[in-house]
């Protein structure tokens, strides 16, 4: 956390812990808030990029499920290559200087394709937080009554059954923090090579590859029932979502339970499992709830299955780290002399029991979410704006599962 060089004065040219002070802390902070900022626009930008770029009059097609996780491949291997490559390099002016030589070739390049972007006006329906009022507020007048009425509806369904979500964050959590941490405190030599930390999230890619696979499942009854005339009735488009929520639960009950069992172990090779499942959990959660609002949500909604995602899944992050502080309170208080489950090192810690208790609160999560299924998910009716000509006959049609759409 020294003061990089190019700013550095007097002694305190070269990386040293003795010259970490304010300034420090607050280039530190001040880089991780740029970061949240960055990611955060990216998350909210670029999906309505890509649906400008790739759609007529920026009406974004079932179908583009597939083509908007086409170039999946792609980014996963400028992300391995640059995994492998900061990896490789010892000194941290080159780590964090070479991410930033990336990112300002990779702005210009976008900046000079502007002229060629597909650029649309605001949408008719408003930003986020005005539809997200709407939808929470009762309508004033008949003429909104009934597109109001179906976001309502929609908007506290998906709010009750998000509570069963909150446990797949904080599982996701584990990602970076304990199971990094495990790594670092165990053997990494293999053949004659040690082998760098970064190297463990080459399972998480291989996850993400699935992305595409998992999101052209979910996307093909989707586009048979619209552009092959083939009737799919409402509740069988909404099963596939529904099975993928479930089993990224079942992935995060099992990433616990696995690193439960290796956390004694000696040699890092062994934490590969567990990094594989935190990663096909937020896959299978992430496909299956953009499956689900193109599904089930109201045209206005449709387009925030990311921000839900992202809400959902943050709320887990900043749980895990109520839930860590609970957690080594009550367990540092159990009796005279108890030692709390989160030591200063991870040998003096016992994250196996943690990691138990959240396979248990899986396991409630999971089975919570499989009984208000039948009254949270696939209750509301859609847009009639979205609907194809036989929308009365499939609604009709559709009233199989859990009850009538």
């Amino acid at each position: 956390m020294s003061l990089p060089p190019v700013l550095g004065m007097g002694p305190c040219k070269e990386y040293n812990e003795t010259c970490v002070g304010n300034t420090q802390r607050g280039l530190l902070y001040l880089g991780v808030a740029l970061t949240a900022i960055g990611r955060g626009g990216l998350t909210v930008s670029v999906p309505c990029l890509h649906d400008e770029q790739t759609s007529q009059g920026g009406q974004f097609k079932l179908c583009g499920l597939v083509q908007k996780h086409g170039s999946t491949a792609q980014n996963l291997c400028v992300y391995a290559i640059g995994l492998v490559i900061i990896s490789l390099i010892s000194s941290w002016t080159f780590r964090f200087g070479f991410p930033a030589i990336f990112a300002a070739f990779v702005t210009v390049t976008f900046l000079g394709g502007w002229s060629s972007y597909t650029k649309t006006g605001p949408k008719d329906e408003g930003s986020l937080l005005s539809t997200l009022f709407k939808a929470f507020t009762p309508c004033r007048n008949h003429q909104e009554n009934e597109g109001g009425r179906k976001e309502s509806s929609f908007m506290r369904h998906i709010t009750g059954i998000s509570i069963n979500f909150i446990i797949l964050g904080i599982v996701s959590a584990l990602g970076n923090t304990f199971f990094v941490s495990q790594a670092n405190y165990m053997k990494r030599k293999f053949l004659f090579m040690t082998i760098p930390l970064a190297v463990f999230q080459l399972p998480m890619l291989i996850a993400l590859a699935a992305a595409p696979c998992i999101c052209a499942m979910c996307a093909f009854l989707q586009c048979a029932n619209k552009y092959c005339n083939f009737c799919v009735p409402r509740c069988l488009r909404t099963i596939p979502s529904i099975v993928g929520v479930a089993v990224a639960m079942a992935h995060a009950i099992l990433c616990c339970v696995v690193a439960a069992a290796v956390v004694k172990r000696k040699h890092a090779m062994w934490l590969v499992f567990q990094f594989y499942l935190v990663a096909c959990v937020d896959v299978f959660f992430r496909s299956s709830i953009e499956a689900y609002y193109h599904a089930q949500a109201p045209s206005t909604l449709r387009d925030y299955h990311d921000v839900y995602t992202d809400f959902v899944t943050g709320v887990g992050y900043f749980s895990s780290v109520v839930l860590v502080a609970i957690v080594g309170r009550v367990s540092e208080g159990e009796g005279k002399g108890k030692k709390s489950w989160f030591g200063e090192t991870v040998g003096e810690s016992r994250l196996d029991r943690y990691y138990w208790l959240l396979a248990v609160l899986g396991t409630l999560s999971l089975a919570g979410f499989w009984v208000m299924v039948p009254f949270c998910i696939g209750r509301v009716d859609k847009s009639p704006a979205n609907d194809d000509n036989d929308s009365n006959r499939l609604r009709h049609q559709s009233s199989c599962c859990f009850g009538r759409y």
